[in-house]
């Protein structure tokens, strides 16, 4: 997906505009399958083992209440390319993508199924694919290990300059002071709601430093998520259609709660996914 430059460039305004990235005006609902399509599922023969993941899985679902470290996974790494495509029609894609750069010929790669809380998670070193797992939890541990992992505690106020500020400094202070910090409920710093210069803006973006985590999210809107150089500070956008800015926000958490999946999701996902399995054995008799 991304090259070297991606890693470095990551980072609330750090980067220009992404023109694949179009999105509705709220609250028009994007665009995303619910449902597998069951035609297409029809085609395939000989996906004993992808059926076995599937049963494996729904049978640790069971018992699984929602813990974000101990959660069911299976590595379909291993599975030839008629499984593999099976299971990726099966899934498909859901609202939420993300992009954990590691290090700069390392990156996971992460989609949501059309079943909230099943996630495809690849990882690509020097842009081959080497791993391919199929985790069930509200977000895949990976996402907030090398968030917080790559990000740092404390950080210095970055050099004023020429730049013209208005509000800047007390909330610059404010993220400092929050850095490494997980409260519940989130810390969240409005910048919608202040009167903000360019300038502002600039100074908050250097002062939260760059990260390595990118979380997309559709649906009702969408959103972008970045990690930033803080740990645990994170920087919203929810956007419009004109890609303006509808909300932005830094918010101190492990992981924002707009990207997780809540254990009555992951429950219904469960079921969806239980009958879609029930009804492919015995459409095909295996």
């Amino acid at each position: 997906m991304s090259d070297n430059t991606y890693f470095h460039l990551l980072g609330p305004g750090s980067q220009p505009d992404d023109p694949d990235f179009a999105m509705n005006p709220l609250p028009i609902t994007v665009g995303v399958a619910s449902e597998p399509p069951m035609a297409t599922l029809e085609q395939y023969h000989n996906v004993t083992e992808a059926l076995q993941l599937i049963e494996y899985l729904l049978g640790k679902c069971t018992d699984y209440q929602g813990d974000q470290v101990h959660y069911p996974v299976a590595d379909v790494t291993a599975l030839d390319d008629n499984n593999r495509h099976f299971l990726d029609v099966l899934l498909g894609e859901g609202e939420v993508s993300i992009v954990v750069q590691v290090d700069e010929t390392t990156e996971i790669q992460i989609q949501e199924s059309i079943f909230c809380g099943f996630w495809r998670v690849w990882e690509i070193q020097h842009g081959q694919r080497v791993a391919d797992r199929i985790e069930i939890c509200p977000i895949p541990a990976c996402v907030c290990y090398h968030a917080q992992l790559y990000a740092h505690e404390s950080a210095l106020l970055p050099p004023i300059g020429q730049r013209q500020l208005m509000n800047a400094l007390p909330l610059a202070h404010e993220l400092l002071s929050q850095a490494g910090k997980a409260p519940q409920p989130a810390h969240v710093i409005n910048l919608t709601s202040l009167p903000l210069t360019d300038d502002d803006r600039s100074f908050l973006a250097d002062t939260a430093g760059q990260g390595n985590v990118r979380i997309r999210t559709r649906g009702y809107g969408e959103s972008l998520i970045v990690s930033t150089g803080l740990k645990n500070v994170w920087n919203i956008r929810c956007l419009n259609g004109l890609k303006g800015i509808l909300l932005e926000t830094y918010e101190v958490s492990c992981i924002p709660e707009v990207a997780l999946a809540s254990v009555e999701d992951i429950e219904d996902s469960a079921q969806r996914l239980r009958d879609t399995y029930l009804w492919f054995k015995e459409l095909t008799h295996v």
